[in-house]
């Protein structure tokens, strides 16, 4: 029996961003659903705009990111792993319940530009976008984290429940994002980590 044959011609490739469908043959037929994805989004309000300058008013303080294009890393090339655990809903409410009961100083702050402090343990290249001033378009090789990269959230937890670490303090058995210092049996303090936001209870 004699199968029947089917040639397929003038088949493209599905588009991998807005920018190759604005560049396909088909470019018309993506703009149709991509403006009934958006108009969607709208009237579900999705979102809605982030700078609303009252009137007489103007902005005086930008800020800008340069983010590295995480989604083209090679996993076993660029990164090993990506997992970074975070303190659980129930650490957090008891750091404060203790702070509260025991009134314990409590604070609630960030690591200033966590993301470019800590090293990298895998060779990634990256090439710097227009805005860069003289090395826009130069590859460079980056040493330290940059935002956007896959292990970020992983490096600069390790390094921090490193650096605590060092200094005295010791994880949880029950929650490894929740660290204490001791003197003793008497708790001086306890930290509970997210990322690079940190919640702290205890001695000032």
């Amino acid at each position: 029996m004699e199968l029947p044959k089917v040639l397929i011609q003038d088949v493209e490739s599905e588009p991998g961003s807005y920018k190759e469908a604005r560049q396909s043959k088909y470019s018309s037929i993506w703009d149709k659903t991509t403006s009934a994805e958006f108009e969607g989004l709208l009237r579900a309000g999705t979102f809605a705009l982030a700078v609303k300058v009252p009137i007489g008013c103007k902005i005086v303080k930008a800020k800008a990111r340069l983010v590295a294009k995480g989604f083209k890393q090679k996993h076993g090339v660029d990164y090993l792993e990506t997992f970074s655990p975070t303190a659980n809903a129930a650490s957090i409410r008891l750091l404060v319940a203790l702070a509260c009961k025991y009134d314990l100083e409590y604070l609630h702050f960030d690591i200033e530009q966590a993301f470019v402090q800590s090293e990298l343990d895998h060779e990634v290249f990256m090439k710097l976008p227009p805005g860069c001033e003289s090395m826009a378009g130069k590859v460079v090789r980056l040493d330290k984290i940059l935002y956007g990269l896959r292990q970020a959230s992983r490096t600069i937890h390790w390094r921090l429940v490193s650096d605590l670490k060092r200094i005295g303090f010791k994880q949880s058995l029950s929650d490894p994002c929740v660290l204490r210092l001791m003197m003793g049996d008497e708790v001086l303090g306890m930290i509970a980590i997210h990322v690079d936001d940190i919640l702290y209870a205890g001695m000032e």
